[in-house]
Formats: structure tokens, C-alpha cells, sequence
């Protein structure tokens, strides 16, 4: 189990790495677009806002892609129920963000994949008593 949860935690860890990069990448392009084509200050600071908080979201979503990455390596490669916990946690952040966002039920699909494979990660470690 422990060996079936890395693999899910570095699979999706991987393809919410790439998707997140990307978005990072068009955010920053859109901000420095809707900043050149703000008429006024009072529509550029909207803007500059409005692009921060998205920038925020996607950047914490990078991290979390990137986290999730890494501890699905480490948990195939070591037998250490730490591992599989901080997967949980980061599967529990993707959770939290996606009620703030309002993603209804798809959007916990994916952080509930996260869960799932910290869940086997650390069933997987643990020592037989």
C-alpha cells in the first residue's frame, strides 16, 4: 500500500506540477497585460489586485504540487509514516482551497486523491505491532 500511494501522490503531484506551473506562467503574462492596458490608476490597481489574489492561489497550488511530488518519492522509497502524513496534510490544504474557491464536488476530487494516497502511504509504513 505504501509503494500504491507514492505512486498516486508522484503521479498527481506531477500533473498538478505542470498544470500549476502553466497557470503561473499565463498569470503572470495576464497581469502584465491587463497592467499595460488599465486606462486609469483606480482600473490598474483593480487589476493589480485581482491578478495577485489569482497569483496567490496558483502559486500555493505549485507548492502543494510540488510537496506532493516529493513526499510520493520519499514514501515509495522510505518506510516512514511521516511521509504519508505530510501528504495527508497537503491533500487537506488542496481540500481547504478548493471549498474557499468554490469547487463544488469535482474540484475535491482532486485534493481527495492527495488524501488518498497519504492515507496508503501511511497504512503502508506502518510497523505490524
Amino acid at each position: 500500500m505504501r509503494i500504491a500511494g507514492g505512486i498516486i501522490a508522484l503521479v498527481v503531484g506531477l500533473i498538478q506540477l505542470i498544470i500549476s506551473a502553466t497557470a503561473a506562467f499565463f498569470v503572470d503574462v495576464a497581469g502584465d497585460i491587463v497592467q499595460a492596458a488599465a486606462e486609469s490608476n483606480q482600473q490598474q490597481v483593480e487589476a493589480q489586485e485581482a491578478m495577485a489574489s489569482a497569483a496567490i492561489w496558483v502559486y500555493v497550488s505549485l507548492a502543494v504540487g510540488l510537496l506532493t511530488f516529493i513526499f510520493g518519492i520519499l514514501a515509495i522509497a522510505q518506510k516512514k509514516p511521516s511521509n504519508g502524513m505530510v501528504i495527508i496534510v497537503l491533500g487537506i490544504v488542496g481540500v481547504v482551497m478548493a471549498i474557499l474557491g468554490g469547487g463544488g464536488i469535482i474540484g475535491l476530487l482532486w485534493p481527495g486523491l492527495i488524501v488518498l494516497a497519504g492515507v496508503f502511504a501511511f497504512i503502508g509504513a506502518k510497523q505490524p505491532a
